[in-house]
């Protein structure tokens, strides 16, 4: 059984010894769980995969350069999708990459968290593109495009349990149907 020591930087500046085991640190920006509990760690051009029991099942560095721009989200299927600087890409719990489809740009606000994919029940993703959203199906096939009318995404989307998607702007709270189309939008208060 392997055991892997990340080590708070910190910490290692007070010890010597913790200083020459520190091997990266790892956070919840960087960090998912698969359904079949694999945990996978996001650094920068590459994916790795770790067993529950702490053996590396796989590493796959992200295709054509690209470069991850914001958290890995996690499908009930156990896809993965990373959003990287020219597009978004599917890999499966394997470590194989499914698609890739690129993406006009980030979001309007470019922060890790309004880039983040989103997944759906039916593990369908969306991504916000500019003040566009986009979601795909599992095969990367655009399901639909909408643009909002007013505003720009300033947080995380948000699935629902329907399909609906949530989307804080600074407009407000949109809410976008399983179609596609803006349900209701509601101003929200301070």
């Amino acid at each position: 059984m392997g055991l892997a020591l990340i080590v708070c930087p910190a910490c290692s500046r007070s010890s010597p010894a913790a200083a020459a085991t520190e091997k990266a640190v790892v956070s919840d920006r960087d960090l998912v769980v698969l359904p079949n509990n694999t945990a996978i760690y996001a650094r920068h051009d590459r994916l790795v995969a770790v067993r529950r029991e702490g053996d590396i099942l796989w590493e796959a560095k992200v295709p054509a350069d690209d470069q991850i721009i914001a958290p890995v989200a996690v499908a009930l299927n156990s896809t993965a999708y990373v959003r990287g600087s020219k597009a978004l890409h599917a890999i499966s719990p394997q470590g194989k990459w499914l698609w890739s489809k690129a993406l006009d740009g980030s979001a309007f606000t470019k922060t890790p968290s309004v880039n983040a994919p989103v997944t759906f029940p039916d593990s369908t993703v969306a991504v916000a593109v500019g003040d566009d959203l986009v979601r795909l199906d599992d095969k990367g096939v655009v399901r639909w495009h909408s643009t909002l009318p007013e505003g720009h995404v300033t947080a995380s989307l948000r699935a629902g349990m329907d399909g609906a998607l949530f989307v804080p702007t600074s407009s407000g709270l949109y809410c976008i149907s399983p179609d596609g189309n803006v349900s209701w939008v509601r101003a929200i208060g301070d």
